[in-house]
């Protein structure tokens, strides 16, 4: 179960009463946000469901800036910023 319960927002849906109830918002300004929005809703959920159909597919340009941004060696330390 560990690989479906990660701290990714993107293989995920959320109700909105959920979030607004455990009232998370992603990290501004940083790469790896995902950890403050996905960790408290999991005190919150009252059920989940693990589905085996891809309903999301996401495609990445390593062209774009988001890849230049997160292949920078000063990012990860972003990382460790929003899991404290």
């Amino acid at each position: 179960m560990s690989g479906e319960f990660t701290y990714g927002c993107w293989n995920k849906f959320y109700k909105r009463e959920l979030i607004e109830r455990a009232k998370v918002k992603f990290a501004e300004h940083v790469a790896y946000e995902e950890p403050l929005f996905v960790y408290p809703l999991y005190f919150y959920v009252s059920c989940m469901v693990i589905m085996q159909e891809a309903l999301y597919v996401s495609r990445l340009n390593i062209y774009g800036p988001t890849f230049s941004y997160l292949a920078n060696k000063n990012t990860l330390w972003e990382h460790a910023e929003v899991q404290m």
